[in-house]
């Protein structure tokens, strides 16, 4: 490559092409001649050719004008609609506009603005505005009046006009809540009684509750020790604060004992603080103890807000949401209570027809000095205790329903090494919770409350006691069933075909389901079963009020019972419901009692327990056990008779 740079040819051609005037090359031209082709002979024969081509030419030109007098129509129609068709109304040339503060304070008057332009070349006419509010708003000056909607009458919005209005109300929450308002622009256009709407949202939050809520107790407890919850609720609101309800939903472990302020619920867990005045404080102090395993967090849910005015121990507006978390500390014995070999710290539930309960005690020194003169009591209580049937090597007072043991019937109590450990039990059973005579236990829960003390033998600590305190509690589910009858006669649907049934000779019969449930109410009940393919569904069901449903597909037949009460079934209180099926018997089923529904299944939810209860009825045939008189032959297949 380097010589061919060097060579005074490329020097040359580069001095040439960098000349100003020109490049120094000359082109010469060459005239090119016409080249006449004639065609093939063969194709001369052809005769037919040059009018096919003619008359194509003729429908291309035809399709051609066609065309463009299609395309002038389209641009005709579209100007028209263009210049005539603008003055449709069209709601994105509706503007809605909200103005209002982006941050509320809660319990304080708000005013909003809002404007509404039409920027159509068209009128609105009947115009109305509709304001949803969020929950929580009341009406400005009394803020028991509950503001969930309101419709103002706007009346017509000429072209290119705008117009505005004002609403006020009083907005409720917890501090930094959103909130969202819904504005409904509803409207008619001239010559149309359609309504037509446009909608607008504003959103905001609440930056500050009316009233503010301190909740104080000690960070850190033994298990079994009382502790004191402090509330103290200052008002932040320019106007007095009416009906203030203040409730606690206390963490498991938790037993009420006093408050400062007497409750409003049975269940102590609600005061009302009357009329707050602006600016005003109160106070509320509630005792109790609190028992949990070693280092479990307890919490306490406080809230604070309006009354219901129907209701008032229930809270309608919320003010404030505070949250008290408690620790376990390592108790001294760090006692258990383990119920059927379960020493979990939940309430247990047991099955309604669990009669023995075996109870365990068990602990461990964790003083860090040998203790000595023990001492436990165990107290049960409970409706359903037999008290009969308590047995253990404690001492057993049926008056008071407490079992002791001390150093004499457990020597553990009587002296304990650091780290030495302890067992005592016993057992007890439940009574039947439906009584010969019909009356049932509601809700059955048993309580057992362990307290365990002793003397401390140490340096400094002489003949000092100390004490540990555990509970456990013990639900008893309901004991539900369902039973089954097929009829003939005697039942509430009229049926029809040859008893017993004969082959190829359809019969109908009905089927009849009855449920129980003894202590504690169910949800979300079903009775729930499968057809034979050799039966099948005729529709018909008794009574109408009952939700009974056939799935062809599945062939499953469902009664929606959906709440059952406790104790129906008993004492009169019945809950049945009957569905009519038909059976056309096959040769291969003579000398057989074939079965008309498979096994019934009754499940549900106990609202009490929280446990999902279930009882079968095994399979029905073609017998009818509902009618008097029924025998074993009545169900089985017989033979077409000539």
């Amino acid at each position: 490559m380097d010589e061919l740079e060097r060579s005074p040819r490329l020097e040359k051609l580069k001095q040439r092409l960098q000349r100003r005037e020109g490049s120094g090359f000359v082109f010469r031209r060459t005239p090119l001649e016409a080249e006449i082709k004639t065609p093939h002979k063969e194709w001369e024969a052809v005769s037919s050719l040059p009018t096919s081509r003619k008359a194509t030419s003729s429908w291309l030109r035809l399709g051609l004008w066609l065309s463009m007098a299609f395309f002038a129509v389209a641009i005709a129609v579209a100007g028209f609609v263009f210049l005539q068709g603008s003055n449709i109304v069209s709601n994105r040339n509706i503007d809605i506009e909200i103005r209002g503060p982006l941050a509320v304070k809660a319990g304080n008057a708000t005013d909003l603005e809002i404007a509404l332009s039409n920027n159509n070349r068209d009128g609105l006419e009947a115009v109305d505005m509709v304001i949803e509010y969020p929950e929580g708003t009341r009406q400005v000056g009394d803020v028991t009046d509950q503001l969930v909607r309101s419709r103002e009458m706007v009346g017509n919005i000429p072209s290119g006009q705008s117009v505005s209005r004002f609403a006020k109300a009083v907005f409720f929450g917890e501090e930094n809540e959103p909130k969202k308002i819904r504005v409904v622009v509803e409207y008619r256009v001239s010559g149309s009684n359609a309504l037509f709407e446009k909608e607008e949202w504003y959103e905001f939050r609440i930056s500050g509750s009316p009233l503010n809520i301190v909740a104080e107790t000690a960070k850190e407890i033994n298990s079994g020790q009382e502790i004191a919850l402090k509330i103290k609720a200052v008002s932040n609101s320019d106007a007095p604060l009416d009906n203030v309800i203040i409730s606690v939903a206390y963490p498991s472990g938790f037993r009420y004992v006093s408050s400062s302020i007497r409750p409003l619920s049975a269940a102590s867990d609600t005061w009302n603080l009357g009329t707050i005045a602006a600016g005003e404080q109160r106070q509320l102090e509630i005792k109790g103890t609190l028992e949990g395993r070693a280092h479990a967090g307890k919490t306490f849910a406080v809230r604070s807000g309006v009354a219901r005015p129907d209701k008032n121990d229930e809270i309608d507006i919320v003010y404030a949401n505070v949250p008290v978390v408690v620790s376990i500390k390592e108790s001294f014995f760090d006692p258990r209570i383990v119920i059927n070999e379960n020493a979990q710290e939940e309430d247990m539930v047991l099955p309604g027809d669990a009669m023995n309960i075996p109870v365990k005690i068990e602990w461990i020194n964790n003083v860090g000095a040998p203790l000595v003169d023990g001492q436990l009591a165990v107290t049960l209580e409970g409706r359903a205790i037999d008290k009969t049937s308590v047995l253990g090597n404690g001492f057993y007072r049926s008056s008071t329903n407490v079992i002791s043991w001390d150093g004499k019937l457990e020597p553990s109590l009587a002296s304990l090494p650091i780290g030495g450990k302890g067992l005592a039990s016993f057992s007890f059973r439940s009574l039947p919770l439906v009584s010969p005579d019909g009356k049932t236990f509601t809700n059955p829960v048993f309580e057992v409350k362990a307290q365990l003390r002793a003397s401390r033998l140490s340096a400094g600590f002489a003949h000092e006691e100390v004490k540990s305190v555990v509970t456990r509690r013990i639900k008893l589910s309901s004991i539900i069933g369902v039973a089954g009858k097929v009829f003939y006669e005697n039942g509430p649907i009229a049926n029809t075909g040859p008893l017993p049934p004969v082959v190829d000779a359809m019969t109908k019969y009905t089927v009849m389901w009855s449920v129980t449930n003894s202590s504690n109410d169910l949800k979300a009940a079903t009775v729930k079963a499968t057809l034979p393919l050799y039966v099948e569904w005729t529709g018909v069901v008794s009574p109408a009020g009952e939700r009974v449903v056939y799935n062809p597909r599945t062939r499953e037949v469902v009664w929606d019972l959906g709440d059952v009460a406790a104790g129906t079934g008993i004492g009169g209180r019945e809950r049945s419901a009957a569905f009519q099926v038909s059976f056309v018997p096959s040769l291969s089923q003579v000398g057989v009692v074939p079965v008309l529904v498979s096994d019934s299944v009754f499940s549900g939810t106990d609202t009490f327990t929280g446990a999902v209860l279930s009882a079968k009825k095994i399979n029905m045939d073609t017998v009818p056990s509902g009618d008097e008189e029924s025998e074993h032959k009545d169900g089985m297949v017989v033979e077409k008779q000539n």
